[in-house]
């Protein structure tokens, strides 16, 4: 067998390897873990690795943590041979850390090989080929680790105390003492010097008395410069919430190790959290001499903790805004629908009702409101095709009550085609141009240039306004929008995209605060970016940025019925499947006033069920209505994969209260005919089915 022996000792290395290569085995010997790992990969292949624990640059337990985490490694068995390192947690770490066993110095070299030779047996015979770590919690190996190395360093600062009272008594064996100070000075050192963690040592009243390379490293500090200071007045510590820290309240620390977590400055002023384990380094007499603290910094762990929380919350509120806005369009359609009957109800007998026009516009806007939410919180897929950007504008424009008296649209020769969504941007415009419009109080202009640019802001620009524009608009189109309205105070400016911010009040004509916010979301959807600047009293310039290139085109979405079209009388039978009782109702009147013989089910197995029954009946349905999400059973999706296997000419229509869904944009790539979002009126739903039947 190939074996690598790590031992600082050469002369226990060197004994080692005699023994093995007198039994035919070829060794190869290292000082550290360090050098351990650099033959292990290189192209040389070995099938045992015994090391000993205590070693500088990389101890035992860190050259075995690393072998067991690299794949081309964590094969090899690895055997503890250690003469410092003996108790009984000691071999638990080791065990823990994936070593396949573990040897006490010193044995009989007959012993010994018989013990190396009994692992190496049970490699042959595959009783045993390696060890895989028992815990991957790196904190709670961390721990471990962490205690080993202070009760260490603690029994042997003991052993120090106790040589030092021997040599006043025990002059005659003062070389011997001597040299066995030595001997454990250099063996703290080794541990203090290179520990992977912070360690700092302080007299009884705080000050430094020294620290390690690697606290050396994280602070900025040298021990020249700060020794004899108060630690508190280097590193200026602040409190912590232990409670907060990485959302965990940790355990019962070990008897005599205290623990904390504190911010403390480096030297360049940058605050850093670190996590301490602490103990009071006592004489032989119990009185304190020192205190020895061993810490770890978590500031990244603490930020990366944060962020995926905060991404977490982000998707709880998200899904459950999505919820309630689906829940909403529900009763919002079955509301808009009984008013579009009751219309049609009363117009023979009083004509036009303005209570019941003004509560169908009303449910109207409630539909755009929800379109909002929806677009903030989970974003829809854009529809996106080669669109002329100055007829985007003039569209804006035209969308706003009296933005035509004031609105001046300049467009320079040769622009290029935007790929963009016409309907989603002209909406994010329309927003823009209407706060413009207001800011004016109908007593000034609202100015709209559009120009291309290059990632310098050429083209007689004299360079960029916007600070946000994003690195990938190397060529971009730029729409600024300009007013002499009253401006925008500085508290203000950075608050105007957010969700529901509004400076004006309440109510059907005053602002609801998400038109901004509404904006913003589609701009940044197409890769583009919004820059403000303005101040108060002398007006505000929105300059809008967005790559000529624009993201992917997708498909387009399914167009509602324009408001007054004629709706024609078809023939037919119609299948609804929807889990709200009120609309699998309303559908039927609603298609019943439209000449379509209609039947209704509430989940998804009902559906197929019923159209079965229907074609074996000789009275097949014309086409089906199916809800996308079902509480009660089968979705659309499942329902129209059982259809399509019963009847493969079958003619769908998707329907869901989640308009930002792919399903309602790709409906066709699912099997279906059409796709119709909630809440929809009977026109919408007539001429769905005009061009399904």
């Amino acid at each position: 067998m190939r074996i690598l022996v790590a031992d600082d000792n050469r002369v226990n290395a060197e004994l080692l390897k005699g023994l093995l290569e007198k039994r035919g085995h070829t060794v190869s010997c290292v000082e550290n873990g360090k050098k351990g790992l650099e033959i292990l990969l290189s192209a040389e292949d070995f099938d045992l690795i015994i090391s000993d624990i205590l070693m500088p640059e990389m101890d035992g337990f860190q050259f075995c943590r690393y072998c067991k985490l690299i794949d081309t490694l964590r094969h090899i068995p690895f055997i503890f041979y250690s003469g410092t390192y003996t108790e009984k947690q000691d071999e638990e770490l080791a065990l823990r850390l994936g070593a396949s066993h573990f040897i006490r110095k010193p044995l009989a070299p007959a012993e010994l090989m018989g013990r190396v030779e009994s692992v190496m047996e049970d490699i042959r015979s595959g009783a045993i080929s390696f060890r895989v770590p028992e815990d991957t919690n790196e904190y709670e190996t961390y721990r471990l680790y962490s205690e080993r190395l202070v009760n260490k360093l603690e029994k042997k600062m003991e052993e120090l105390d106790a040589s030092v009272v021997a040599l006043e008594d025990e002059i005659v064996e003062r070389k011997k003492t001597e040299g066995n100070l030595r001997l454990e000075k250099e063996f703290a050192e080794k541990i203090f010097n290179a520990a992977p963690v912070l360690m700092l040592v302080l007299d009884p009243d705080g000050r430094i008395l020294r620290f390690n390379p690697c606290l050396e490293q994280i602070s900025g500090y040298t021990v020249s410069e700060v020794v004899g200071k108060h630690w508190k007045t280097i590193f200026k510590p602040e409190t912590f919430n232990t409670r907060e820290y990485l959302g965990y309240t940790k355990g019962k620390s070990p008897e005599g190790l205290g623990e904390n977590v504190t911010v403390f400055r480096t030297r360049d002023n940058k605050p850093r959290i670190i996590e301490w384990l602490y103990r009071d380094l006592t004489d032989g007499q119990g009185s304190v001499t020192a205190l020895l603290a061993m810490g770890m910094d978590v500031t990244d762990r603490l930020a990366q903790h944060r962020e995926l929380m905060n991404s977490r919350n982000a998707e709880v509120v998200n899904q459950l805004c999505g919820g309630l806005v689906h829940d909403f369009n529900n009763l919002l359609a079955v509301i808009l629908g009984r008013i579009s009957l009751a219309k049609d109800d009363i117009r023979p007998l009083v004509g036009d009702s303005i209570h019941l026009e003004s509560a169908h516009q009303a449910c109207l806007r409630a539909r755009d409101l929800t379109a909002c939410l929806m677009r903030m919180t989970h974003g829809n897929m854009l529809s996106c095709r080669t669109t002329d950007i100055k007829q985007l504008v003039k569209k804006a424009v035209v969308s706003v009550p009296g933005a035509g008296g004031v609105c001046e649209i300049e467009a320079e020769d040769g622009m290029p085609e935007l790929l963009a969504d016409p309907k989603q941007l002209v909406d994010a415009l329309s927003n823009i141009v209407a706060n413009s419009v207001e800011a004016t109080g109908g007593k000034g202009s609202v100015r709209i240039i559009c120009r291309t640019e290059n990632e310098t802001g050429e083209n007689g620009t004299g360079g960029d306004v916007g600070n946000k524009i994003k690195e990938n608009m190397k060529k971009r189109v730029r729409i600024s929008i300009s007013d002499t309205g009253s401006g925008i105070s500085e508290h203000i400016l950075p608050r105007i995209f957010d969700p529901y911010f509004s400076t004006k009040e309440r109510g059907a004509k005053k602002g609801m605060g998400l038109g901004l916010s509404t904006a913003y979301a589609i701009i940044e959807k197409h890769g583009g970016s919004i820059d403000v600047v303005s101040n108060s009293g002398v007006g505000t310039v929105v300059d809008i940025f967005m790559p000529v290139d624009g993201p992917e085109p997708g498909p387009v979405e399914s167009s509602r019925a324009a408001p007054g079209d004629e709706l024609p009388q078809l023939s037919g039978r119609v299948l609804v499947m929807d889990d709200e009782l009120a609309l699998r109702d309303l559908c039927v009147m609603m298609l019943a006033r439209s000449g379509i013989d209609a039947e209704a089910v509430s989940e998804g197995e009902a559906a197929v069920n019923r159209y079965t029954e229907a074609m074996k009946g000789k009275t097949p349905f014309d086409a089906v209505l199916l809800d996308l999400t079902n509480r009660h059973g089968m979705g659309g999706i499942e329902t129209m994969k059982r259809l399509s296997a019963i009847d493969p000419d079958v003619r769908a229509i998707i329907t869901t209260g989640f308009s930002n869904d792919p399903v309602v944009t790709q409906f066709s790539a699912h099997g279906f005919a059409a796709a119709l979002t909630k809440p929809f009126s009977r026109a919408d739903l007539i001429h769905a089915l005009e061009r399904v039947l």
